[in-house]
Protein backbone atom coordinates (compact mmCIF):
# COMPACT_ATOMS: atom_id res chain seq x y z
CA UNK A 1 0.00 0.00 0.00
CA UNK A 2 0.73 3.74 -0.24
CA UNK A 3 1.23 6.17 2.72
CA UNK A 4 0.60 9.66 1.71
CA UNK A 5 0.92 12.66 3.85
CA UNK A 6 -2.89 15.07 4.52
CA UNK A 7 -0.54 17.73 6.11
CA UNK A 8 0.02 20.40 2.69
CA UNK A 9 2.79 22.07 4.62
CA UNK A 10 4.55 18.53 4.60
CA UNK A 11 3.63 16.62 1.02
CA UNK A 12 5.18 13.06 0.54
CA UNK A 13 3.85 9.33 0.15
CA UNK A 14 5.61 6.24 -0.43
CA UNK A 15 5.39 2.44 -0.06
CA UNK A 16 3.98 1.32 3.41
CA UNK A 17 3.82 -2.30 4.50
CA UNK A 18 1.16 -3.13 7.00
CA UNK A 19 1.91 -6.47 8.96
CA UNK A 20 -0.27 -6.21 11.89
CA UNK A 21 -3.65 -5.06 11.43
CA UNK A 22 -7.43 -4.79 13.01
CA UNK A 23 -10.32 -3.32 11.86
CA UNK A 24 -9.30 -0.19 14.35
CA UNK A 25 -6.13 0.15 12.63
CA UNK A 26 -2.40 -0.90 12.08
CA UNK A 27 1.34 -1.51 12.44
CA UNK A 28 3.28 -0.47 9.46
CA UNK A 29 6.88 -0.32 8.11
CA UNK A 30 7.19 2.76 6.53
CA UNK A 31 10.81 4.42 5.15
CA UNK A 32 10.60 7.55 7.49
CA UNK A 33 9.49 8.99 11.11
CA UNK A 34 6.31 10.31 11.21
CA UNK A 35 4.69 12.88 14.07
CA UNK A 36 1.80 11.18 16.26
CA UNK A 37 -1.31 12.88 15.47
CA UNK A 38 -0.08 13.19 11.45
CA UNK A 39 -3.21 12.46 9.00
CA UNK A 40 -2.68 10.48 6.64
CA UNK A 41 -4.18 8.59 3.71
CA UNK A 42 -3.50 4.65 2.91
CA UNK A 43 -4.05 3.74 -0.77
CA UNK A 44 -3.98 0.81 -2.63
CA UNK A 45 -5.94 -1.45 -0.09
CA UNK A 46 -7.01 -4.82 -1.08
CA UNK A 47 -10.64 -2.91 -0.92
CA UNK A 48 -9.50 -1.08 -3.82
CA UNK A 49 -10.19 2.26 -1.96
CA UNK A 50 -8.28 4.60 0.31
CA UNK A 51 -8.93 5.35 4.18
CA UNK A 52 -7.71 8.17 6.21
CA UNK A 53 -5.89 7.21 9.57
CA UNK A 54 -3.88 8.83 12.34
CA UNK A 55 -0.95 8.20 13.92
CA UNK A 56 -0.50 6.83 17.19
CA UNK A 57 2.87 5.49 17.48
CA UNK A 58 6.58 5.73 15.49
CA UNK A 59 8.91 3.55 16.42
CA UNK A 60 12.42 3.04 15.29
CA UNK A 61 13.78 -1.11 15.52
CA UNK A 62 16.89 0.14 16.00
CA UNK A 63 19.76 2.85 14.99
CA UNK A 64 21.04 0.56 12.05
CA UNK A 65 17.30 0.55 10.41
CA UNK A 66 16.22 2.53 7.54
CA UNK A 67 12.32 1.84 8.49
CA UNK A 68 10.26 2.60 11.22
CA UNK A 69 6.85 0.84 12.71
CA UNK A 70 3.96 2.91 12.65
CA UNK A 71 0.79 2.41 14.47
CA UNK A 72 -2.07 4.04 12.66
CA UNK A 73 -5.96 4.60 14.20
CA UNK A 74 -8.12 4.35 11.22
CA UNK A 75 -10.29 7.03 11.37
CA UNK A 76 -13.62 4.94 10.39
CA UNK A 77 -12.44 1.39 11.84
CA UNK A 78 -13.51 -1.22 9.47
CA UNK A 79 -12.09 -4.77 7.64
CA UNK A 80 -10.32 -2.26 4.79
CA UNK A 81 -8.00 -5.06 4.32
CA UNK A 82 -9.79 -7.33 2.63
CA UNK A 83 -9.73 -10.47 4.99
CA UNK A 84 -12.35 -12.57 3.83
CA UNK A 85 -13.59 -14.87 7.42
CA UNK A 86 -12.15 -12.06 10.02
CA UNK A 87 -12.32 -12.93 13.39
CA UNK A 88 -15.70 -12.75 15.48
CA UNK A 89 -14.27 -9.89 17.26
CA UNK A 90 -14.08 -7.82 14.09
CA UNK A 91 -18.11 -8.33 13.70
CA UNK A 92 -19.21 -4.66 14.40
CA UNK A 93 -22.23 -6.45 16.10
CA UNK A 94 -20.31 -8.19 18.54
CA UNK A 95 -20.80 -6.38 21.62
CA UNK A 96 -18.42 -6.52 24.55
CA UNK A 97 -20.08 -6.69 28.33
CA UNK A 98 -18.48 -7.17 31.62
CA UNK A 99 -18.68 -10.98 30.81
CA UNK A 100 -16.63 -10.99 28.08
CA UNK A 101 -14.19 -8.87 29.15
CA UNK A 102 -12.77 -12.19 30.70
CA UNK A 103 -12.55 -13.89 27.73
CA UNK A 104 -8.86 -13.93 25.76
CA UNK A 105 -7.91 -14.25 22.72
CA UNK A 106 -4.67 -16.28 21.14
CA UNK A 107 -1.99 -13.27 22.32
CA UNK A 108 -3.69 -13.30 25.95
CA UNK A 109 -4.93 -9.73 25.87
CA UNK A 110 -8.58 -9.35 26.35
CA UNK A 111 -11.26 -7.73 23.32
CA UNK A 112 -12.00 -4.75 25.94
CA UNK A 113 -8.21 -4.82 26.26
CA UNK A 114 -7.49 -4.85 22.56
CA UNK A 115 -9.62 -2.05 22.27
CA UNK A 116 -7.80 0.17 24.50
CA UNK A 117 -5.19 -0.31 24.42
CA UNK A 118 -3.28 -0.36 20.71
CA UNK A 119 0.37 0.03 22.20
CA UNK A 120 0.32 -3.48 23.08
CA UNK A 121 0.12 -4.49 19.75
CA UNK A 122 3.02 -2.13 18.69
CA UNK A 123 5.00 -3.86 21.39
CA UNK A 124 4.31 -7.66 20.21
CA UNK A 125 5.53 -6.11 16.73
CA UNK A 126 8.62 -4.95 18.24
CA UNK A 127 9.31 -7.94 19.37
CA UNK A 128 8.50 -10.06 16.46
CA UNK A 129 11.24 -7.75 14.87
CA UNK A 130 13.94 -8.45 17.39
CA UNK A 131 13.47 -12.14 16.41
CA UNK A 132 13.37 -11.32 12.99
CA UNK A 133 16.83 -9.51 13.23
CA UNK A 134 18.54 -12.53 13.58
CA UNK A 135 16.81 -13.87 9.93
CA UNK A 136 19.16 -12.56 7.19
CA UNK A 137 15.46 -12.58 5.18
CA UNK A 138 14.65 -10.00 6.56
CA UNK A 139 15.80 -7.77 4.66
CA UNK A 140 13.02 -8.00 1.56
CA UNK A 141 10.57 -7.17 4.63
Amino acid sequence: MTLRSLDAADPFSGPCTAFLVNPQGCAARFGRPLEIGAAVELEGLPAARSVSARVVNCISPGEYEKFWILGLALEEPGNVWGIETPPEDWHPDTQTTQGDSARTNQFGGTERGRMKEPWKAISKAKSLLRILRHFPSHEGF
